[in-house]
């Protein structure tokens, strides 16, 4: 996220890409899931007739807020769907869909038309930002995270009541020529990235090296964007993990180096035994006249039949056992 910059909508867009080739990039892993926020400054609301220029909710705030996958994260309670076609508003002024308490708190109602009065927005030469129109379209709450993970989405990273329980959701469309273009210098006050990663294609034994990977990412993040903030993920199991493992594996090594030994000496005294048997054969073949070469190429051959047929059984059985005991 980028808290308190003057921008515009354009230019954290276009920079999207690049925070995602930042972090896709470093870590190795690719997305499944973007959505960009952009929420504008403190407004207070009111109503067309100048009547009550104060806040209709008791002193409180609302906001202008902007997300590309909107329609998706929250449910209608009244009123149009959210649509965000490329055309704005051909009334004039920006539809918005307002957060049920907003609209039980302001009084609210389909059709309405408020009045935005931008909190402590000032351009260059210090004039005031002038009010803009709004019409409540539709009011809507969002979905929980299991809504959204049955429908294959990105879950909320905080909670959305207080993220955005004030803002009044609007379209790209409308954003541009109605909100963006009365607003001075102080377009908008914040933008998040939420991504997330793949986790279904992370090999565990590449853990390090995505840990490094999300330093990395920070450090591009922040070279290119100073005033970023970013919400690290949640690394800590990750360096669990890594350290469970490390310990895991010199603890089994610890303990399988008599389980080598004892399959060193009975490797060492099957040899032997073996040995002493071929020692013999060999021995009564040489004497009943056959060659030296002859009975080098008899054990070979019958070293070459024992490893073609042992080798396979024994991976498989080794294969076998390790899916039974791991």
């Amino acid at each position: 996220s980028s808290p308190g910059v003057p921008v515009d909508l354009q230019s954290p867009q276009d920079a999207t890409s690049h925070v995602v080739a930042a972090v896709t990039g470093e870590v190795g892993l690719p997305t499944k899931g973007l959505s960009f926020q952009a929420f504008s400054g403190r407004i207070d609301l009111g109503l067309p007739d100048g009547s009550r220029r104060t806040s209709l909710m008791s002193n409180d705030y609302v906001n202008v807020a902007y997300l590309t996958d909107a329609a998706q994260r929250i449910q209608i309670v009244e009123g149009a769907p959210f649509a965000d076609g490329e055309a704005p508003s051909p009334s004039g002024v920006a539809q918005v869909w307002m957060h049920e308490e907003v609209a039980e708190g302001t009084g609210s109602n389909i059709g309405d038309t408020l009045v935005c009065y931008p909190d402590d927005a000032v351009d260059e030469v210090g004039r005031e930002s002038p009010p803009f129109e709004v019409r409540v379209a539709g009011i809507w709450r969002s979905l929980d995270n299991e809504a959204l993970a049955e429908a294959g989405l990105i879950p909320w990273f905080e909670d959305p009541e207080a993220a955005l329980g004030r803002s009044l959701l609007v379209s790209r469309a409308d954003f541009l020529p109605y909100v963006e273009a009365v607003w001075p210098l102080t377009h908008l006050q914040r933008v998040n990235w939420d991504l997330v990663l793949d986790e279904t294609l992370i090999v565990p034994t590449q853990a390090e090296q995505y840990i490094s990977g999300f330093r990395r990412a920070l450090s591009l993040v922040k070279a290119n964007l100073p005033n970023a903030l970013y919400n690290d993920p949640p690394l800590d199991p990750l360096r669990d993990y890594v350290r469970r493992d490390q310990v895991l594996t010199l603890l089994l090594l610890t303990l399988n180096i008599p389980a080598f030994g004892f399959l060193i000496y009975f490797l060492i005294l099957s040899s032997q035994i073996i040995a002493e048997g071929q020692q013999r054969d060999t021995a009564i073949l040489v004497s009943r006249g056959t060659s030296i070469p002859s009975a080098v190429g008899l054990a070979a051959i019958e070293e070459a039949l024992l490893f073609l047929v042992g080798y396979p059984l024994g991976i498989a059985a080794g294969m076998g056992l390790a899916r039974v005991l791991g």
